[in-house]
């Protein structure tokens, strides 16, 4: 987004040299009552729709890439909701994942190592930190209903650490959710945690840091939880990250920049489709995807930046968009669809066009800026097979810049329908300010941003749960909490943005319901609202000096966080936390010794001269 441009700084990084570690994936068994640490809320069922336990699926080349090898045997092959990949064992893509899910008994393992390195995603070598050696990350893959078991190893030499599950609702599982200052302190190096939550959503999704801006230089990865589908496809490409590289120093002194120095412009370099692209001087390797012919292909689009907006297409193809974030949606045909931060599409496009190579584009809007613009020739391609070695010669088609907004409401449709009911309409009201300067004892004078006229900055050393569990019952304006009480309700919400720039905010926990969206304030005319089949999604486009009526449900307690997903302005405090009903968090002695355990170790190492490398700067989330 336009906001600050990077002055001369040096930043020092330390590295750790390490050889490449694949991921470990295993499969156990799981009895639901045997969970260790669940935060259990009282209205949650002890049991769920169940089904037969399934084998675990064959990896070829690290990701799924034959559907009928991982669909479920029972009931499945036929046709469901009108797709002919839409049953599911005994579920189907009728089923509300909101309420119902299968239980498969099983654990997928996982093991994932951060370390620094330096790596070269688009040929020129900058400052890394990554998962096992890899950019991005190895991808997470598990069927609807099972449970994964991630463990993460910090071998990071002056950074701690926590992983965050984008979109994961957390069902029972607040404390898996990997907020530091809300659910746990960071993951100190030499150390590991192993966090286990359950797939009660399908679809495509990402793991990040959720550590200030640790995650711009490279702590992501790809999620995809395999399920059925609104629409029929021959073959899974499996998921297309995409992301920004900036050159000076890495995302970190970026924030330092910008933080400090204010909101003038930050320019990145290139753009990177699953970690590689080419760089203008012809450097690098770009990703290409095979397309067979007559063939219908899922793409997962995921947007992994920290900083911009894109429309994504493919020359001379139309795609058909089945899901957004993890919401299943009527299919409907777009030549380009909108990504912001934090937003997945899932698109089924047919290879129907002459054998040849063609462009796969992100184009960056005009309430971004980058030294890319998607029109040239540093993009993937998309090859049929049978084509010629050789680049496309294919061009984009006609684009509108519509100010970086979300897909149209008409076309988004849920395919399951949720209707929210506003008998008890009365939200409340967020406002999103423009930044300002204010001077802190430890930072100097600094700019910040707020939500609810208050800017968040969370302790580390003593997160909310841990609070909680320790029977303190000690708030912080900084801490920026909104308490949710009511039980298995609507909560509605109405966020004013006051400033020029659109703003992805990402809702933990839960599913966001958009009721109404738009230029200007609202008009507060609650006919309009959108309530018989709204939208739904767990991130959502802020419009620049627009607003947005949101609602959700309130069956699923914890302390969850909404931010803005651009990684500056949740540095700078675009965020806040629901403590969405409190006193259906039941106290958990396993889940209280962990978090203490390791924020005694993170209180320990922040007295080591490693621990004093890199001061905390900004909010710590």
């Amino acid at each position: 987004m336009k906001s600050f441009k990077i002055f001369s700084l040096v930043l020092i990084y330390l590295f750790l040299g390490s050889a490449s570690i694949l991921p470990s994936r295993a499969t156990t068994s799981l009895s639901t009552a045997s969970r260790l640490g669940v935060l259990k809320p009282a209205s949650l069922a002890s049991s769920r729709p169940a089904r037969k336990t399934v084998s675990r699926p064959t990896y070829r080349d690290g990701f799924l890439r034959n559907r009928d090898s991982i669909i479920p045997p029972q009931g499945s092959g036929g046709v469901c909701g009108g797709s002919s990949n839409g049953c599911w064992g005994n579920f189907s893509i009728e089923t509300d994942p909101e309420t119902t899910w299968p239980n498969t008994g099983r654990i997928v393992e996982y093991n994932l190592t951060i370390v620094n390195t330096t790596c070269a995603p688009d040929g020129i070598p900058k400052p890394c930190l990554l998962f096992n050696n890899q950019f991005p990350g190895p991808i997470i893959e598990a069927n609807w209903g099972d449970w994964l078991k991630i463990t993460v190893n910090n071998q990071l030499q002056d950074n701690g650490t926590v992983i965050h599950w984008h979109g994961i609702r957390q069902k029972g599982t607040n404390d898996q959710d990997g907020v530091n200052g809300l659910t746990e302190c960071r993951l100190v190096p030499g150390h590991s945690r192993t966090y286990m939550w359950q797939a009660t959503s399908f679809g495509t999704s990402w793991y990040h840091s959720h550590a200030s801006t640790q995650y711009g230089d490279g702590v992501v990865g790809p999620m995809v939880i395999h399920g059925p589908t609104s629409a029929g496809y021959d073959i899974d490409l499996g998921p297309v990250a995409i992301s920004e590289i900036y050159r000076a120093g890495g995302s970190a002194a970026l924030d330092t920049i910008i933080t400090t120095q204010g909101p003038l412009k930050d320019v990145p370099g290139n753009i990177l489709f699953n970690g590689m692209n080419v760089n203008p001087n012809g450097g690098g390797q770009r990703l290409q995807l095979s397309f067979e012919p007559g063939k219908r292909h899922l793409i997962r689009f995921i947007n992994t930046g920290v900083d911009n907006f894109y429309k994504v297409g493919i020359d001379s193809h139309m795609m058909q968009v089945i899901a957004i974030d993890f919401t299943p949606v009527e299919p409907y045909t777009a030549q380009y669809v909108s990504l912001g931060i934090g937003q997945r599409m899932d698109v089924i496009v047919t290879a129907n066009n002459t054998v040849g190579n063609y462009w796969l584009r992100a184009i960056p809007m005009s309430c971004v800026e980058n030294n890319y613009d998607g029109k040239g020739i540093q993009n993937p391609i998309i090859s049929y097979n049978g084509a010629p070695a050789s680049l496309p010669t294919t061009t984009a088609a006609p684009l509108e810049d519509d100010g970086c907004l979300d897909e149209p409401a008409e076309n988004t449709i849920p395919f399951v329908a949720n209707p929210v009911d506003i008998s008890n309409f009365d939200p409340r009201h967020l406002p999103v300010a423009s930044p300002f300067q204010v001077t802190s004892n430890d930072e100097g004078r600094v700019f910040r941003w707020s939500i609810g006229n208050t800017t968040q900055n969370v302790d580390l050393e003593n997160p909310i749960l841990q609070r909680l569990f320790q029977g303190n019952s000690t708030i912080t304006p900084e801490d920026n909490i909104i308490g949710v009480d009511e039980k298995d309700t609507w909560a509605f919400w109405y966020l004013q943005n006051n400033f020029y720039e659109p703003h992805p905010i990402h809702m933990h926990g839960n599913d966001l319901r958009i009721l109404s969206t738009g230029q200007g304030q609202w008009d507060e005319d609650i006919t309009k609202l959108s309530i018989t089949n709204p939208m739904r999604r767990d991130t959502f486009m802020l419009p620049a000096g627009g607003y947005a009526v949101l609602a959700f449900f309130t069956d699923n307690p914890g302390i969850w966080l909404m931010h803005c997903h651009i990684s500056w302005h949740i540095s700078e405090g675009l965020s806040t936390s629901l403590f969405v009903r409190k006193d259906d968090i039941v106290p958990n002695v396993t889940i209280a010794k962990n978090i203490q355990e390791g924020c005694l170790a993170w209180d320990q190492f922040l007295q080591t001269d490693h621990g004093k490398t890199y001061p905390l700067l900004g909010s710590g989330v």
